[in-house]
């Protein structure tokens, strides 16, 4: 979001996984200026970043913590039209009436 214009969407839902496993999937959106593609993967290094201030740190602390709680995290993004980050959670309760 160039000058701190531009919209924010964060979206939670329940979802099951392809092997039927029940998650939490949390996807974060913006309409920004978005990621280059050769970078999406670098992005969850850690001091990696793209700006002139930061330390590179934080979705490499990110991917870190949803990984060590079973997850995923991964971006999705084009050049002028923003960024999605996904987040994949395992649920943590199996609820039997729930409507996946």
């Amino acid at each position: 979001m160039v000058g701190g214009s531009g919209t924010l969407t964060v979206q939670a839902s329940n979802y099951r996984d392809e092997a039927g496993n029940h998650c939490v999937r949390i996807v974060i959106s913006d309409t920004g200026v978005g990621i280059p593609a050769d970078y999406h993967n670098r992005i969850f290094e850690p001091f990696s970043t793209t700006k002139e201030s930061g330390m590179g740190y934080g979705l490499w602390r990110a991917k870190t913590i949803i990984e060590s709680l079973g997850g995923q995290i991964w971006v999705e993004s084009q050049m002028e039209s923003g960024s999605s980050f996904t987040i994949m959670l395992p649920a943590l309760v199996e609820a039997e009436n729930a409507d996946f």
